[in-house]
């Protein structure tokens, strides 16, 4: 096999191969979603009220996760685009 033939074999390999995931913290446990509102603008905040679990993960799969170890919800907090809050009474 000449150097042309590695390149495109190379390539093509790099072309079919998917991105890696990338893991981020999701949290599980009971947490509350809403809006804050001031002077007639809403801002999303989320309360934690029970902090179970913080775990790395892939975060499209933790629905799955969720549904299948008997939490109540969860939150990514990078991708969560407003303010968390921790109510009171927060275990986390």
């Amino acid at each position: 096999m000449n150097w042309e033939q590695q390149f495109v074999e190379s390539f093509i390999t790099k072309l079919v191969t998917p991105p890696p995931v990338l893991a981020k913290e999701v949290w599980f446990g009971i947490f509350e979603f809403g809006d804050f509102v001031k002077a007639g603008d809403k801002f999303p905040i989320a309360i934690v009220r029970r902090l179970d679990v913080k775990i790395m993960m892939d975060s499209n799969t933790a629905d799955d996760y969720m549904t299948e170890n008997g939490f109540d919800s969860y939150l990514v907090p990078s991708e969560f685009d407003g303010e968390i809050y921790y109510a009171k009474v927060c275990n986390g």
